[in-house]
């Protein structure tokens, strides 16, 4: 009862390369927004190493890594081996200070996922694959507020031969876009699944259902929010395209091809990116109607913070971390150095973090402000 379409093809190349790996192809169709149109710049980011900077082990030797922002903080989720309880806590880049937020529970982990002002959404699971049990918990840092918003429900989980696609299995991703969260979840029965859109206002408290399609006939995926937008991805009988969402509920449809997956909005809505096939990173300028490629097979996936895009980089395929900046037009690439392996990258805020691993590695996060590079 799978859908045994194109988001399905990728999710098996993703489990067979580790959560990196290669496919490609052009978007086209009806309706579809030009290709390749504007061509993207490249330049070298530097292996600064001067800024701040975050252990990868904390000082009593538990793993750490940055998840989140909050404004010009950022959430570290510190320790969680062998089903201990993760810590979390907010740390400040420019002036070293921590603060504990909250204590995970033993034999669970808690997602940290998108923010937006001073919550956070986090999805918390068991710690096995494919996750049938889970819950969309919003935080907020500040307050220490905690809502439990959406969790599995009926069994859907129990439908023979459905495969969810990695890396959240069964469990959501939620995007944040100031106070709506949005999410897409496995949905109906073991007899009748499907998947839904949901919306949830931090201020009304209310949940929206914004789409929905049975398994048996399609799919949706990939949901992005930005600059008052909200884009997910519908597969059908109709075809495969982007639902964008206006904040005023008003919704139009864009076609396109390939393997489009982890898609994001950024922070002015007016453009959309995703990763296509896992090879092409594409970028939609949503007033222009153009879209161009601004990175191959240097990673996988995609998320945005501002005017700018990345992905999760395939070091150990050759890839390398970086961004695309909209706003300019170019595609900032980390530089190599022998020896240095970096495994994690991502956006958190203004800041761009990159990993400094292997033999030659400091064992460090290295935080970069968008003025250094």
């Amino acid at each position: 009862m799978a859908w045994s379409g194109k988001r399905g093809a990728a999710a098996a190349v993703l489990a067979a390369l580790a959560l990196v790996g290669c496919g490609d192809s052009a978007v086209t169709g009806a309706g579809a927004p030009a290709a390749d149109a504007r061509a993207t710049r490249s330049a070298t980011l530097a292996m600064d190493t001067k800024g701040p900077a975050l252990p990868m082990e904390s000082s009593a030797g538990m793993a750490q890594v940055p998840v989140a922002a909050v404004g010009e903080t950022v959430v570290v989720a510190v320790g969680g081996e062998n089903g201990a309880p993760q810590a979390f806590e907010r740390w400040d880049p420019r002036t070293g200070a921590r603060a504990p937020l909250w204590q995970g529970a033993a034999g669970l982990q808690d997602i940290v996922l998108a923010s937006s002002g001073d919550w956070v959404a986090t999805v918390r699971t068991g710690l096995a694959l494919p996750f049938p049990e889970w819950e969309l918990i919003l935080r907020n840092v500040t307050t220490g507020e905690a809502r439990t918003i959406a969790r599995n429900e009926g069994t859907v989980a129990d439908a023979p031969d459905l495969q969810p696609g990695l890396p959240f299995g069964f469990a959501p991703k939620p995007v944040m876009d100031g106070a709506m969260v949005t999410w897409i979840q496995y949905a109906g029965s073991a007899e009748a699944p499907g998947r839904e859109v949901r919306a949830y206002n931090l201020v009304s408290g209310t949940v929206t259902t914004l789409d929905r399609v049975e398994l048996t006939d399609g799919d949706l995926d990939t949901a992005a929010a930005g600059g008052g937008r909200t884009a997910w991805l519908r597969v059908d009988a109709a075809g495969q395209r982007f639902v964008l969402r206006e904040a005023d509920g008003e919704q139009r449809d864009i076609p396109v091809g390939g393997a489009p997956f982890a898609a994001a909005l950024d922070g002015s809505g007016r453009h959309l990116a995703w990763d296509d096939g896992l090879i092409a990173k594409r970028v939609l300028d949503l007033e222009t109607g153009t879209t161009s490629t601004f990175a191959t097979d240097e990673g996988w996936g995609m998320s945005a913070a501002g005017s700018r895009f990345t992905w999760a980089p395939a070091a150990a395929y050759g890839g390398a971390p970086g961004y695309f900046d909209a706003a300019t037009g170019v595609t900032h690439i980390l530089e190599a150095r022998e020896g240095v392996q970096t495994n994690y990258a991502a956006l958190l805020g203004p800041w761009f973090v990159w990993q400094s691993a292997g033999p030659r590695g400091d064992g460090l996060y290295h935080f970069t402000w968008p003025g250094q590079s």
